[in-house]
């Protein structure tokens, strides 16, 4: 007999996709040693609803100017998204205690350039099931992030 496997942590449950491709992105980046003898952050921009890659770069370091080119991919190629969803990463989120709950009312820069874009930031462990439905029941802008293109950058391009 198979032995059931054990439920996933609470940082590891479902949650609701958005509706409509482009809507929800999703930023992380992945430390790893992607080139043999050199480690590099791959930070990949992606689709919530399809997990269509719309933008991928090695980068020497997550971090504010990382995070923006990946946004500037999306925004040139495809328009403006509706929402962002990211982790708890200090570029994208103020934490007063370790551990604690992010200040969405002391925002970072990227926070207050995503807010001025009129982009809804997102903090994964806020992402709740009322929030993602809120964030994914009605598309707020004309442009949408769509299409089936990648788009893979060296550490050497600026753009």
């Amino acid at each position: 007999m198979v032995q059931k496997a054990p439920g996933r942590g609470k940082h590891r449950k479902r949650r609701t996709r958005a509706a409509w491709p482009g809507m929800m992105l999703h930023q992380d980046a992945s430390t790893h040693e992607w080139v043999p003898g050199v480690k590099w952050d791959l930070v990949v921009t992606m689709g919530d609803a399809t997990n269509e890659h719309y933008s991928m770069r090695l980068v020497a370091g997550e971090g504010t100017a990382t995070s923006f080119m990946g946004v500037r991919d999306v925004i040139r190629q495809r328009g403006l998204f509706a929402s962002l969803y990211t982790d708890r990463g200090s570029h994208y989120w103020y934490t007063p205690e370790a551990g604690g709950k992010v200040a969405k009312e002391n925002p970072t820069p990227c926070g207050k350039a995503m807010a001025r874009l009129g982009i809804e930031m997102i903090p994964a462990t806020l992402l709740r099931h009322e929030d993602a439905q809120s964030a994914c029941s009605v598309p707020t802008r004309g442009a949408s992030a769509t299409g089936a293109s990648h788009r893979r950058h060296s550490r050497h391009d600026s753009g």
